[in-house]
C-alpha cells in the first residue's frame, strides 16, 4: 500500500527499502528468541517460566508464594527443553517460503515505474540499502556465526541482506521489467501504423497498369530503393523523412519511401527493447540470481520480439483487408510481399542481432545505437547501453541463437510468398494473354514474313568441293522478348536485385509455364504453320527454357519443366520433315546458346547473371574459348641460337673423327630439310640416319634438329595453343 502511494521514485524505495528492513529485523528478533540463547535480550523459554511473579506481589503471604512459585518454575525447567536448531530453521524456512509467494504474486509492487532504466535504478538502491547498517550489523554477523553450520537449511539466511532483496524483490523487479520490455517490443504496431496506412492507401492509388508499363525509375530512384547499406537509412519516427544527403521522393515509387521509414522504424525499436532487456538482465548482484535472471530474458527477448514482428505484419493485412473504393490491389500485394520480406532477420540488422546469440548482444547493440560518426542514429541518449562494462556478466550468456529466428524466418517467406503469388497469378494472365496473341500472329504470317534476327549457315560437304546454305533463325522473337522484358521491369518494382532468390525462382517457373502454354496452345490452333514459323517457336521455347530454368539452382518443380517443355520441343518438330530437321537441329542449338550469353545483360534483373551452362567446370567457364586468346596475334619476337653441344659419352669413345664425321652428317641433314622446307614439305629429318649416329640419344637429338630446321615453331606452339590447352 505505501508503494502504490509513492509519489515518485525516491518514496517508492524508501518505502520498500522500509519493507525489506522490517523483513530482516523480523528475521533477527526470531533467531534471539528461539535460536540464540546467550544473546543480550531474554531467550523466550526463560520469559515464559517466571510469568505468575508479578501476579502475586500483592498477596498476604510473599514468602510463601515465593516459595510456592519458584518450586513451580524448577518443575517447569525440569519438564521443558530447548528447540533444536534444526527445527528452528524449518519453521523459519516454511514461513519465508509463504513470504516469497505473497510477493511473487504481487503485481502492483512497481507499477510506478516505466521504464528499463527507473528498474535498474531502483534494483541497484534496494541491493545496496538492505545491507546492514550500524544498528543490525552486530546481529547480522552474530546470526551468520550461529547459522554456519546449518548453511544447507539456512536458504537465503546467509546472504548479505538475510536474503531480503531474493525473497521480496527480485521477483517483482525481473516481472516488471520483462513487462518493460514486451510494451517495447510491441510498440513497434503503435509507431508503425502511421507509415502502414500512408503505404497501404498510396499503393492503393497506383494507376493499374498492364505488365511492365508505367514502373520505369532512374537508376537513382531504383539505388535509393533497393539499396540499404548500413548507416544509410536514417528516417524520423514521425515523419519517416530520409536524411540522407541527395535523397529525392520523386526518384521513388509512392510507397517506397514509406516502406524505408518502416524499416527504420522497426530497428530503432527492435534495438530499443533489446537495449531494456540488457539492462534488466545484467543488473542483478550474486551469480545465482543472475543465471536465474538470464535463463529467463535469453528465451523471452526473442519470443517478444517474433510476436511484435507477426503483430506488424497481422495489422498491416488487416488494414489492407479494409481499404474501400476501387484501387491497385496488385500493388498493394506487392507491398505486403515486400514488407514480410523486409522484416526478416537476414535483412533487418536489429532482429539479426535480437536472434542472434545472446552473448553478442551487447557489440551488436552498439554498433546498432551508434550512428556513422559515432552519434546516437535513433535519437538523443541511444548510444552508450550502460552494460558492456560488466564482462563478468556477458561472459555467462549464451552463444547459441534462438530457435525463434528459423520460425519467424519461415513464416514471413510463406507469407510474403503468398502476396507475392497474387502479382505473379496477375503477371502471368496478362503476359501469356499478349504472347498467346503475338504467336498466333506470327503463325498466321506468309513465309518470309518474320522479322529480322535470322542467320545463313553454310554447310561444306565432307571433300569442300560442294555447299549448302540455310536460314535460320539467330534470335528469340521480338513477341517473346517483348514479354520477358516486361517481366524484367515487374523485377525492379519488386525489390529488383533484391527480390528473394526463392521468390525470383517462383517468378522463373511462373513465366516458362505461361510461355510454354502460349506457344503450346498456339501451335494447336495452327497446325499447318510455315516452316520457318516452326523454326522460331522451337528456338523461342529453348531459349526460355534455358534462360528460366535451366540457369537456375533447379529442384523438383524445375526439372518437371525441363521435361514439359522438352516435351512441347518434340512435338513441334514432328511438324518438320524428319531429314530437314536432322540437318537444322544442331545449327538451331548452336545458334540459341550463341544468343542466349547476348541477352543476359539486358534481363539481368530477371536471371541474375547467372552462368550459362551450369554443367560447366568453373575452370572451363574462367578460361573461356580457345579462339577468345589475343596470344596468337602477336609477333613473333624470334629466339637465341643453341650453345654448342658436347657429344655423346658413346660417340667420344670411337675414333677421333667421328664426331667432325656427325656434325658433317647433321649438317647435311639440315640442309636437306631446308630443302624439303622450300618445296613445302615442312621441317622432314631423316630419323634412321640420327639413330645410326647417336644411338641411345636419337630422340633428343631429333627434336633438336627439327628445332634447328624450323627455329620458331616449337616457340609458337608453346606460346599459344599448347600453352592455353
Amino acid at each position: 500500500a505505501a508503494a502504490a502511494k509513492a509519489g515518485g521514485e525516491g518514496e517508492l524505495v524508501e518505502a520498500l527499502l522500509g519493507l525489506g528492513r522490517g523483513v530482516q529485523r523480523c528475521l533477527c528478533s526470531v533467531f534471539q528468541l528461539f535460536v540464540d540463547p546467550f544473546s543480550d535480550a531474554l531467550p523466550l523459554l526463560q520469559a515464559a517460566t517466571p510469568i505468575g511473579e508479578p501476579l502475586l506481589r500483592g498477596a498476604p503471604s510473599e514468602a510463601a508464594a515465593e516459595a510456592f512459585w519458584g518450586e513451580q518454575e524448577r518443575k517447569c525447567r525440569d519438564q521443558l527443553q530447548p528447540l533444536p536448531v534444526r527445527d528452528v530453521l524449518d519453521a523459519l524456512n516454511g514461513w519465508l517460503e509463504d513470504l516469497e509467494a505473497a510477493f511473487r504474486e504481487e503485481t502492483g509492487l512497481l507499477s510506478a515505474l516505466t521504464t528499463a532504466e527507473q528498474v535498474a535504478r531502483v534494483e541497484v538502491r534496494l541491493v545496496e540499502g538492505l545491507l546492514p547498517g550500524p544498528e543490525l550489523e552486530g546481529a547480522f554477523t552474530k546470526l551468520h556465526t550461529k547459522l554456519a553450520a546449518h548453511q544447507s537449511s539456512c536458504k537465503h539466511l546467509m546472504d548479505d541482506d538475510l536474503g531480503a532483496w531474493a525473497l521480496c524483490f527480485s521477483g517483482p523487479v525481473v516481472r516488471r521489467g520483462m513487462a518493460i520490455v514486451a510494451d517495447t517490443f510491441g510498440d513497434v504496431v503503435s509507431r508503425a501504423q502511421g507509415h502502414l496506412a500512408a503505404c497501404l492507401q498510396a499503393a492503393w492509388q497506383v494507376p493499374r497498369l498492364a505488365p511492365g508499363v508505367g514502373h520505369g525509375l532512374s537508376w537513382q530512384g531504383r539505388y535509393r530503393t533497393h539499396v540499404a547499406l548500413k548507416h544509410t537509412l536514417v528516417a524520423t519516427e514521425d515523419t519517416g523523412e530520409d536524411v540522407r544527403e541527395g535523397a529525392s521522393a520523386e526518384d521513388a515509387p509512392p510507397w517506397q519511401s514509406g516502406l524505408r521509414a518502416l524499416q527504420t522504424v522497426a530497428t530503432s525499436t527492435f534495438a530499443e527493447g533489446l537495449k531494456d532487456a540488457l539492462k534488466i538482465m545484467l543488473c542483478p548482484k550474486g551469480q545465482a540470481l543472475l543465471m536465474q535472471r538470464i535463463e529467463h530474458m535469453e528465451s523471452f527477448v526473442p519470443e517478444q520480439c517474433s510476436g511484435a514482428v507477426e503483430k506488424l505484419v497481422d495489422t498491416a493485412l488487416t488494414m489492407a483487408q479494409a481499404l474501400e473504393g476501387e484501387g491497385n490491389s496488385i500493388e498493394v500485394a506487392v507491398f505486403l510481399g515486400e514488407l514480410c520480406m523486409l522484416m526478416r532477420p537476414a535483412v533487418n540488422a536489429a532482429l539479426r542481432a535480437v536472434m542472434g546469440p545472446p552473448c553478442a548482444w551487447a557489440e551488436q547493440l552498439e554498433g546498432l545505437l551508434a550512428g556513422p560518426s559515432g552519434q546516437a542514429a535513433f535519437g538523443p541518449g541511444a548510444a552508450g547501453i550502460g552494460v558492456s562494462g560488466n564482462a563478468e556478466a556477458l561472459a555467462l550468456l549464451s552463444n547459441m541463437p534462438s530457435k525463434h529466428m528459423a520460425q519467424l524466418r519461415s513464416a514471413l517467406e510463406a507469407r510474403g510468398g503468398e502476396h507475392y503469388g497474387k502479382w505473379m497469378a496477375w503477371m502471368r494472365k496478362d503476359l501469356e494473354a499478349r504472347l498467346g496473341a503475338a504467336v498466333d500472329a506470327a503463325l498466321t504470317a506468309p513465309k518470309g514474313a518474320l522479322s529480322g534476327g535470322w542467320e545463313t549457315v553454310t554447310i561444306e560437304d565432307a571433300s569442300g568441293d560442294d555447299s549448302m546454305q540455310l536460314a535460320l533463325p539467330g534470335s528469340a522473337s521480338p513477341h517473346l522478348l517483348s514479354v520477358l522484358f516486361a517481366a524484367s521491369s515487374e523485377v525492379q518494382r519488386a525489390s529488383g536485385q533484391h527480390l528473394d532468390q526463392a521468390v525470383l525462382a517462383r517468378l522463373q517457373a511462373t513465366l516458362l509455364e505461361a510461355v510454354l502454354s502460349a506457344y503450346g496452345g498456339a501451335m494447336e490452333r495452327h497446325p499447318h504453320a510455315e516452316e520457318d514459323c516452326i523454326l522460331q517457336a522451337l528456338l523461342d521455347v529453348r531459349f526460355a527454357t534455358d534462360l528460366l530454368v535451366k540457369q537456375s539452382q533447379g529442384g523438383r518443380e524445375d526439372k518437371a519443366l525441363v521435361r514439359a517443355a522438352a516435351a512441347l520441343e518434340a512435338t513441334i518438330s514432328t511438324r518438320l520433315d524428319p531429314i530437314d530437321w536432322a540437318t537444322y537441329e544442331p545449327h538451331l542449338w548452336k545458334a540459341e546458346e550463341a544468343f542466349l550469353p547476348r541477352i543476359g545483360v539486358l534481363l539481368g534483373s530477371l536471371v541474375r547473371l547467372y552462368a550459362h551452362k551450369r554443367g560447366k567446370p568453373s575452370s572451363e567457364r574462367a578460361s573461356g574459348s580457345a579462339n577468345t586468346s589475343l596470344v596468337e596475334c602477336a609477333s613473333n619476337p624470334g629466339r637465341f641460337g643453341y650453345l654448342p653441344i658436347s657429344a655423346p659419352g658413346k660417340l667420344a669413345r670411337g675414333k677421333h673423327d667421328s664426331l667432325a664425321h656427325a656434325r658433317t652428317q647433321l649438317a647435311s641433314s639440315v640442309d636437306q630439310a631446308d630443302e624439303a622446307r622450300a618445296q613445302g614439305l615442312g621441317a622432314i629429318m631423316d630419323t634412321r640416319l640420327l639413330g645410326n649416329m647417336f644411338g641411345e640419344g636419337a630422340a633428343g637429338v631429333q627434336a633438336l634438329a627439327q628445332d634447328i630446321a624450323n627455329p620458331f615453331s616449337s616457340m609458337f606452339s608453346s606460346i599459344t595453343g599448347q600453352g592455353a590447352a
